[in-house]
């Protein structure tokens, strides 16, 4: 999330964690709306120790994380376990979220329910395998299981879905699956819905680290020197707590935690978990839906032109609706959290407009 916000401050990318704020050229205008950002995204306060531009990414990660506030507390606990009500409200009908984040727990759901309204019901639907349990073999699987928690929230509808990337997915199913059952569903709502991809996992990774190695070699010499000495010492870290895990092993002894206080067994849970979400989603063909659809779609996902999604959408979907919204795939999340809502407020409050 820190990263996110970085990036789109300072107009470029990739920004190491251990780089000051000031090195990368964050001013002081930049620095406060940089505080601003992470205080409103996380839900915590930065410390004071750490409002100048030499603080790094690692270091305000740390300290957010140590120092929650005291208000956030309880529901960040909450959120860790299981499926959240963020928000209680009368006055609308509940609004049930796949929040599709595999690796930060669905934190940023904190202020997009916050940002919606206190009176509109948000409930967060976490991913599976977050709890250690097997992850369902295919995207209808999932959207099974999640109706089983659906239902017994509200057991009749008419019902608001909605999901972000690998949860939009599952939140479609389900519409899919509730339509089967006679069962409608009034807005489904889904937000950069990144379409399946039909590539191997193998070529997926070639492609996400071309396209860094594209940006990297855009940098400044001295800012790929600093990259690049960050990621040996990473390197040598992750050697060196191996060996010393494979020593402990060997000698008996417990799991050995990184240097910064830490164990890697959490990262590794959260990387097979994410696996097993790749291969399901290239796996997975939606069938035709004949409900509503809004697609919301962050304006620098949309650079090659909307038609891109939209035209594979419009195949399965009878009745689609677009928006762009400011930001990426993780800007739209972290930095536009208030435009976001703003516009899924929108969407829930209004009726949806059909192919536009």
């Amino acid at each position: 999330m820190l990263i996110a916000i970085w990036e789109d401050l300072l107009g470029r990318g990739p920004v190491g964690i251990r780089e000051s704020f000031a090195a990368l050229g964050g001013d002081s205008t930049l620095l406060a709306r940089m505080i601003d950002c992470v205080e409103e995204t996380c839900g915590r306060k930065v410390p004071q120790s750490l409002r100048s531009g030499d603080a790094t990414i690692e270091e305000l990660a740390r300290a957010l994380v140590q120092t929650p506030s005291a208000a956030a507390t309880p529901r960040y606990r909450a959120f860790f376990a299981r499926n959240v009500e963020m928000a209680r409200g009368e006055s609308a009908p509940p609004f049930f979220f796949l929040h599709g984040d595999l690796y930060g727990h669905g934190l940023y759901c904190l202020r997009l329910a916050g940002h919606l309204g206190k009176d509109q019901p948000f409930y967060a639907l976490t991913p599976h395998g977050l709890d250690g349990r097997p992850v369902p073999g295919t995207i209808e699987g999932m959207a099974s299981s999640h109706l089983e928690t659906l239902l017994s929230l509200k057991p009749e509808g008419p019902y608001r879905l909605g999901g972000l990337c690998n949860g939009a997915f599952v939140a479609f199913e389900m519409a899919r699956q509730l339509w089967a059952r006679g069962q409608k569903v009034e807005r489904l709502i889904l937000i950069a819905p990144r379409f399946p991809s039909r590539e191997s996992a193998l070529a997926t990774w070639c492609r996400y680290y071309l396209g860094r190695l594209q940006r990297l070699v855009r940098l400044p010499a001295r800012e790929q020197a600093a990259f690049f000495k960050e990621k040996v010492h990473t390197c040598l870290s992750v050697i060196a707590n191996m060996v010393n895990l494979r020593a402990r092993q060997n000698l008996g002894g417990e799991r050995v935690a990184t240097p910064e206080g830490g164990s890697r067994r959490t990262e590794d849970a959260r990387d097979r978990v994410m696996h097993d979400y790749t291969k399901v989603m290239n796996a997975y063909t939606p069938g035709q839906y004949a409900g509503p659809v809004t697609i919301l779609w962050g304006r620098a996902e949309l650079a090659q032109g909307p038609e891109g999604p939209a035209k594979i959408w419009r195949k399965v979907a009878r009745q689609l609706e677009i928006h762009q919204v400011p930001g990426g795939h993780l800007t739209c999340l972290t930095i536009h959290v208030r435009a976001l809502a703003e516009r899924l407020r929108a969407c829930l409050d209004s009726e949806p407009t059909v192919n536009t």
